[in-house]
């Protein structure tokens, strides 16, 4: 009996290649929901909606959703992110959506405000209960409305 070829790892470093999977497990939930062909564009609205969604919480609340993320998430969540006391801007429900846009460079054809309902999906899927409802309680008012039942 011939054995398998076990695969190679794509990078060699273990929690490195035990991540990737897991980043690309949420990539694939979001292309699922969104109904979307192109992971890459999947991914940069991941990414977009994510840096709208931590800019409008407290740092502290930040800190906590980026802790929640998978390690490769994680590392998009925070990417540019500088520390405040204070939410970048307590968003209305336009300006919000206007954030994720511009963090898709305005795409033609993208719909943010389907992508910023839809990432609320995958955390609320994706997420410990316990944590959602922490993150729930901090969502601006404004934005109450992108959670799944909201």
């Amino acid at each position: 009996m011939a054995r398998q070829p076990q695969p190679v790892p794509a990078t060699g470093i273990g929690p490195l290649d035990e991540a990737i999977p897991v980043a690309v497990a949420w990539t694939e939930d979001l292309k699922t929901r969104l109904g979307w062909h192109d992971t890459t564009l999947v991914f940069l609205a991941l990414r977009a909606a994510l840096h709208a969604f931590r800019d409008s919480l407290p740092a502290s609340e930040a800190v906590f959703l980026g802790g929640a993320l998978p390690l490769i998430l994680r590392g998009a969540f925070y990417e540019g992110w500088h520390l405040r006391d204070e939410p970048l801007s307590v968003p209305d429900r336009l300006s919000f959506i206007e954030r994720v846009h511009d963090g898709l460079d305005r795409r033609l054809g993208v719909d943010p405000e389907e992508v910023a309902v839809k990432l609320f999906a995958l955390l609320a899927a994706r997420l410990a209960p316990d944590e959602i409802e922490d993150l729930k309680a901090v969502t601006p008012a404004a934005l109450h409305y992108l959670w799944p039942g909201g």
